[in-house]
């Protein structure tokens, strides 16, 4: 995996971030003048929650993709340190190797296969990172949109009390 392409990706992921971030701009502690103004904010709100769960869906995609990478680099590793295991070992001392030098000489022969499995799981780190925190803006933004509804059906209980008295 090259730099370019993490860096791609931390880009991807950002720029989600970003877009949901500049989605929270309402805030519950507004004082709105009529049941207009609420309305507005909430009709304000649910479109944002739409554009959000749009990118839920993209970051959930990009956090599958990359435990599928994770997954395959995984076994790619695995495979070649299984293969470097099982290879034929020429030895020119008169006796065997100790398991450690064993080990460390097929995690010598490994590393770059490591490496990758490593970068994968920064990767998906990132990306499950990036996911939290859009989850956590989402949910602001529907228990928002909750309050302002709340808020309307309340406001318009009570216009229609005084209208009866």
């Amino acid at each position: 995996m090259s730099d370019e392409f993490v860096q791609q990706w931390h880009e991807a992921v950002e720029q989600r971030v970003n877009a949901a971030a500049a989605l929270t701009g309402v805030t519950s502690h507004q004082k709105f003048q009529s049941p207009a103004d609420s309305y507005s904010a909430m009709i304000y709100t649910l479109g944002h929650l739409e554009r959000m769960t749009g990118i839920l869906a993209e970051l959930m995609e990009m956090k599958s993709r990359a435990s599928r990478m994770l997954a395959a680099r995984e076994a790619t590793r695995d495979d070649a340190w299984n293969k470097a295991a099982t290879a034929p070992a020429i030895s020119f001392s008169q006796s065997d190797p100790a398991p450690r030098e064993r080990y460390a000489k097929y995690a010598l022969e490994t590393m770059p296969q490591e490496r990758k499995v490593r970068e994968a799981k920064q990767l998906l780190s990132f990306v499950d990172e990036g996911l939290d925190i859009v989850k956590q803006r989402y949910w602001y933004l529907e228990k928002l949109h909750r309050d302002l509804e709340i808020g309307i059906r309340v406001g318009l209980w009570e216009s229609k009390g005084d209208m009866n008295a």
